[in-house]
């Protein structure tokens, strides 16, 4: 995410967006009108997705190959993130974490990666 990326639009980022529910959202936030960001695991399907959106509407879209089980990776997502100074409108997480893994037994983590997306990106109620 770079100065060039920059737009009056609004920015969506959408945590499992490559597949399933979040390709869903991708899809219907672009065609709303927002700019994406996609994190997920697979390079290919990021890909994939982000070739749909382009061909498909005019939407600007950033892809970052991330797995948000490892929170090495979650930190440096998140200072990637904070680098760019476009507000994140909505957010969206659709990865599968807990489906995948159980139920998350580091209440130190779980704290320390809460606070970063929420101090990042307010969660909002706004209908999709």
């Amino acid at each position: 995410m770079t100065a060039q990326n920059q737009s009056s639009r609004p920015l969506a980022l959408i945590l499992g967006g490559s597949t399933g529910i979040g390709r869903a959202i991708a899809l219907r936030l672009a065609q709303s009108g927002y700019d994406l960001v996609l994190v997920a695991r697979n390079p290919s399907r990021l890909d994939s997705i982000k070739a749909e959106l382009i061909q498909s509407t005019d939407t600007t879209v950033t892809t970052i190959a991330s797995d948000l089980a490892d929170f090495a990776q979650v930190e440096a997502l998140q200072s990637q993130l904070a680098a760019d100074d476009r507000h994140i409108s909505k957010l969206v997480n659709a990865a599968g974490l807990f489906s995948r893994f159980g139920k998350l037994h580091l209440p130190g983590q779980r704290r320390r990666f809460g606070h970063g997306w929420t101090r990042r990106a307010p969660f909002s109620r706004d209908r999709i």
